[in-house]
């Protein structure tokens, strides 16, 4: 398990410039991300560590599709990095970045750019 920082820089290690946690376009994207990870909770790549309240992917794309669980993102205690709930039927929750959890690492076949669908990239769940 690592914090959010640490699975970041693992997905980069793995995968180079191309390598960052899994960013969320759709809900497709999103079910079957959820599925792959079982009864676990696992980092996503979405931040607001730059700015507190703005979300944004950890390749710096704005957020566009949002699965947050009910009355989240809330901030409890400085929380500033999404997870996938494992009990949340696929919904996301803030969290502090220094948990230790599982992640989920995409890596961009090409030049990856903002909204184009995560079909077009290699996933790896790491739990």
């Amino acid at each position: 398990h690592y914090t959010w920082g640490q699975a970041n820089n693992f997905c980069r290690r793995l995968w180079g410039r191309q390598g960052r946690l899994v960013r969320i376009d759709n809900i497709q994207e999103n079910n079957w991300i959820y599925q792959q990870a079982g009864k676990r909770n696992v980092w996503i790549g979405g931040n607001d560590i730059p700015r507190e309240g703005h979300w944004a992917w950890s390749d710096g794309c704005p957020m566009s599709f949002r699965r947050w669980n009910h009355r989240e993102p809330n901030n409890m205690g400085n929380e500033d990095c999404a997870h996938l709930l494992h009990n949340g039927h696929g919904k996301w929750n803030d969290l502090k970045c220094h948990t230790r959890i599982g992640f989920v690492c995409k890596r961009a076949r090409n030049h990856h750019r903002c909204g184009e669908s995560t079909h077009k990239v290699t996933i790896q769940l790491i739990l």
